[in-house]
């Protein structure tokens, strides 16, 4: 960086007028201090600078390299924060998960499986699993339960004796509340492929294959 002396402005406005806009390297103590040696040695002897002004120019200067300096650090712990932060995901890989959702796949070679999470004591709790038309496949009574999450499990089974096409279904629970029937919140379980790291700082997605990427935060039990 180029910087010549003017006598009518202050070091760091003359760093700030010198330094580029396309430039993105930092306005430094060198540059700094061969301006001001050379704006002291210019200065008018009857209209020095006063010591506030000089102290001023120098806090000023300070203050920004300050801010700069900080805003790097935390650029740089918020890099270690998610590199780390995945790296803990990573040994999801090969486990089972439960993630909030009403999507379910049944694979050829094992049942379908799921969870209700239930915010208190329910009587006559039922999960049905519903095709692609609504249609209810399957009916699993869990009987009365107590608050908290219930794991529940499907073969595949359907009535007539014949096993369901692999695939994505819906799934559907409900329980008797107070004397009422009220719709309750499933989670579906999934075995973790892969750990990818999103978009956004500190996001770390899950490939949990036919149910696709869910969030790392959506994750309510690892199994």
């Amino acid at each position: 960086m180029t910087v010549s002396f003017n006598p009518t402005a202050s070091v760091y406005e003359q760093l700030s007028e010198a330094r580029p806009a396309s430039d993105n390297t930092d306005m430094g103590q060198a540059d700094f201090l061969k301006l001001m040696t050379t704006q002291l040695r210019n200065q008018d002897p009857f209209e020095p600078i006063e010591n506030g002004e000089f102290l001023g120019q120098i806090a000023q200067f300070g203050t920004v390299t300050g801010i700069q300096e900080l805003q790097q650090s935390f650029g740089d712990l918020s890099s270690a924060l998610q590199a780390n932060r995945a790296l803990q995901a990573s040994v999801l890989v090969g486990k089972q998960v439960l993630v909030n959702g009403n999507q379910a796949a049944l694979t050829a070679d094992t049942g379908l499986s799921g969870a209700v999470e239930l915010p208190n004591a329910v009587e006559d709790l039922h999960v049905r699993v519903l095709g692609v038309n609504g249609e209810t496949l399957a009916d699993i009574d869990l009987g009365a339960r107590a608050g908290g999450i219930f794991e529940f499990e499907w073969d595949g089974e359907l009535a007539d004796g014949s096993r369901a096409l692999p695939g994505t279904y819906t799934l559907s629970a409900s329980a008797g509340v107070g004397g009422e029937e009220q719709a309750l919140a499933t989670l579906a379980a999934a075995n973790v492929n892969s750990v990818t790291l999103g978009s956004g700082a500190g996001d770390v997605r899950l490939d949990l294959g036919a149910l696709g990427e869910v969030s790392l935060s959506d994750v309510r039990r690892i199994s």
